[in-house]
């Protein structure tokens, strides 16, 4: 790792060898040639005088390492090397960039003021290089600001970031795998190409001390005013058809209008303005900002799903550091060995009480219904599961590959297009289907729409496990059984079998290894054990009625504890680098974390709905928590855009600690809330009201196979929870 700093020390040289190099293209450029092998064979003359000088009063081995940097800076000869390369590489090409790049250096001799943006929005060396300060972003705005003209040439500022690592350090990605390393900025005229700057950059980098890399050269030229296929395509089909986001906002405006109406006494009342009022704005709003807790719900539930997801986004944010630039890389990774980092580390666990809950209410509306005497109906259970999740998803999907590339901009903003944009143009009906951690899971849409995946699937194959569960429950239990063991085993054996690792993904300064998370973690197999815990925990809910006593109940309570803590400590254990990788451990930690974790959150649904909570359930009953968990499936859908849109749109470098991160996470949550709001009002809202409309005369149908009820513990059906249902999905 010191090396590999030492390295990013000796590369970032480059900076001012660009401005060295940028002069040799003026075609008069004699005098600028002349003065810059004075200011090298000065510079090298000086440093050789005075720095033995200097360093002899430290000790030796300081003396070595000047002695060898002098050595191996000869100015003069590495010059003469540029002046022969560099007008053959401008000069490959057919364009102006050899014109641009003279007048820019006149610019630069007549010190105008475009010129000198450019040169001051180039990276330079900057500090903190030891602590991981590699990536360099120059000054984005200001280099699209830079426009001028000399001699009749204009050169307009283009912004290229450079991606260079130490020869002996580079890895091998894989497939899905992310790059980071080594990043600098660079502002050039904007008739240059890549392959031109990559040639003059790989030139300088040839007469450095360490050798290096150069993986790329990434342009971004000023914003294009002009549509692309795909919004032009998307607009003609919004004015074509009317069935898009403006015909919809109209058609919720004017229903909103006829709510308004009708509520004041203006309207008469008529079968076309109740239906009307039913898409009112309004109305939606009210009904997802209600904070009344009927007497027959499970408040409880709607806390812990609230929380969960504030907790699952603050880690999203802590997984977003790595992606942003930060001054203190090194600081990541020491934190990252200490115990105040597990409460983050062990986020990923979040996820899995989603999967609790969902087979929870699935098995507990599922069983109640069916004891209703209400008939079972596989087809309309599956659709009406898809149509509650498939609207929000889809509006999100097609925002992200049509329109997200308008919303920001910035050095980094080629990696959104990489992890986000371009996947969504290329695999977004993946996730139309669900299959997206199955096909192509290296180019997923949404890296995080992977839980949606993974629930729809389990979702499919629950009718196995609920039907002989209410006909047979000897022979239902035994499936589920099976299946519960089986998702036990599975996902330690094949650890085991491919040697991974419980960690969502592996990295260092230069990679983000995405290895474990595409072929292990998104996997469904390996998701299960969670879903069949929670479908355990509803069968017996509503079949088993029990009066536990204070010591049974503090029991319980402690045991969940306990496996909470081994969880916690299992999972610090793997991410800590002072435990170095060992198979046997990973394969036990595989064996028996997500077991445990589910079990706790068992017993925490259990008792908060039973009546065992005490303190715990007053608390997670808050009313607050109500309308924050209607809006929970759109937060954690919309959350994961905002934090990419914000970190790869950033200008400057930031600096890691917890409070800083933290922050960002409240502005994380508060804009998930606005956002998520609006798309419930105009896409999940109407979705479910037309729903029920279309399925009106079949309404005692759809109830039954839906699983739009949940009964009272008398076993009455009572209240509707589709929120709950299509809520869990986080």
């Amino acid at each position: 790792m010191l090396s590999f700093r030492a390295g990013c020390a000796a590369v970032l040289l480059f900076a001012w060898t660009q401005s060295l190099a940028s002069a040799s293209l003026e075609a008069d450029g004699n005098k600028t040639i002349e003065f810059i092998k004075q200011f090298a064979t000065t510079l090298k003359t000086q440093w050789m005088e005075k720095i033995p000088s200097i360093e002899n009063s430290f000790n030796t081995s300081c003396t070595d390492v000047f002695s060898a940097l002098i050595s191996g800076l000869q100015f003069r000869d590495i010059w003469a090397k540029w002046m022969e390369k560099i007008p053959s590489i401008v000069n490959s090409s057919d364009t102006s960039c050899t014109d641009e790049f003279s007048a820019l250096i006149s610019g630069l001799q007549s010190r105008d003021t475009w010129a000198m943006k450019m040169l001051d929005a180039t990276s330079k060396i900057q500090s903190g290089i030891m602590t991981g300060n590699v990536r360099e972003l120059g000054m984005y705005d200001e280099c699209f600001e830079a426009s001028g003209k000399h001699d009749n040439v204009t050169v307009q500022g283009k912004f290229c970031s450079l991606i260079i690592r130490p020869r002996s350090h580079v890895t091998e990605a894989m497939k899905g795998d992310l790059q980071l390393g080594m990043t600098s900025s660079v502002c050039v005229p904007s008739s240059c190409n890549e392959l031109q700057i990559e040639e003059l950059v790989s030139l300088v980098s040839e007469n450095l001390i360490f050798e290096v890399e150069i993986d790329g050269v990434r342009c971004v030229e000023s914003t294009s005013e002009d549509f692309t296929t795909g919004e032009i395509l998307l607009i003609q089909i919004k004015i074509f058809s009317r069935t898009l986001f403006a015909a919809i906002v109209q058609f919720m405006i004017f229903s909103t209008i006829c709510d308004f109406l009708r509520r004041r006494g203006l309207a008469t009342s008529s079968t076309l303005i109740e239906t009307l009022s039913k898409f009112s704005l309004y109305t939606n709003a009210l009904a997802v900002l209600s904070t009344e807790v009927k007497p027959q719900m499970m408040p409880s539930i709607q806390g812990i799903r609230v929380l969960a997801t504030c907790w699952i986004l603050l880690g999203h944010r802590y997984a977003a550091t790595l992606f942003n630039p930060t001054v203190n890389v090194t600081d990541i990774f020491a934190w990252m060995d200490s115990w105040p980092s597990t409460y983050i580390q062990v986020a990923v666990f979040a996820v899995d009480t989603f999967f609790v809950i969902g087979g929870f209410v699935l098995a507990y509306t599922f069983l109640n219904s069916m004891k209703s005497g209400k008939k079972f109906n596989l087809p309309m259970m599956y659709l009406h599961r898809y149509l509650r999740l498939t609207p929000s998803l889809l509006a999100i999907v097609l925002f992200t590959a049509v329109l997200l590339h308008r919303v920001a901009n910035g050095p980094m903003w080629d990696m959104m297009y990489t992890l986000i944009i371009t996947p969504c143009r290329q695999s977004w009906w993946y996730n139309i289907f669900y299959i997206q951690n199955l096909a192509d899971k290296e180019h997923i849409c949404l890296l995080h729409s992977w839980y949606l995946a993974v629930d729809m699937q389990l979702f499919w194959i629950s009718p196995v496990i609920l039907y002989p569960l209410y006909r047979w429950p000897k022979v239902g239990l035994g499936i589920l059984g099976s299946l519960l063991v089986i998702s036990i085993v599975t996902p330690a054996v094949v650890l085991g079998v491919n040697r991974y690792s419980n960690e969502v993904f592996q990295f260092n300064e230069s990679i983000i290894s995405m290895e474990h998370f595409y072929n292990y973690y998104i996997q469904t197999y390996n998701r299960a054990c969670a879903y069949f815990v929670g479908i355990l925990l509803g069968y017996d809910v509503v079949t088993k009625k029990r009066q536990l006593t204070k010591v049974n109940v503090s029991i319980c309570w402690a045991i969940s504890c306990i496996f909470i803590l081994v969880c916690g400590c299992a999972t610090h254990f793997t991410y800590n680098s002072n435990f170095p990788y060992n198979l046997t451990r990973e394969v036990v930690f595989a064996f028996i974390m997500r077991p445990f974790w589910s079990i706790a959150m068992a017993w925490l649904v259990y008792a908060c709905t039973q009546g065992y909570g005490g303190p715990v359930s007053h608390f997670l009953s808050w009313p607050i928590f109500l309308p924050l968990s209607r809006l929970s499936y759109n937060m954690y859908l919309v959350s994961f855009v905002i934090q990419m849109v914000k970190v790869f749109s950033t200008r400057v470098p930031s600096i890691f600690t917890d409070i800083r991160v933290i922050n960002e996470s409240f502005s994380d949550i508060a804009l998930s809330v606005v956002f998520a709001f609006i798309v419930s009002i105009f896409i999940e809202s109407p979705v479910i009201v037309l729903e029920k409309m279309l399925t009106k005369k079949s309404q005692k149908l759809e109830k039954a196979t839906t699983l739009t009820e949940i009964p009272e513990n008398n076993g009455k059906a009572k209240e509707d929870v589709i929120q709950t249902t299509a809520g869990s999905q986080c």
